[in-house]
């Protein structure tokens, strides 16, 4: 999850931790966007 203050909130944390979804750790290198934007910078 990113750092938006929305997802810091105790009833957010206990429902992502509820789920049945696993919440890989967010990095540039799983986003495409953020991909394309490193090849942009170089």
């Amino acid at each position: 999850m990113d750092n938006a203050v929305i997802h810091k909130s105790k009833i957010i944390r206990e429902t992502i931790e509820n789920s049945k979804n696993e919440f890989i750790p967010l990095s540039s290198r799983t986003n495409a966007i953020e991909e394309y934007f490193i090849q942009l910078e170089h």
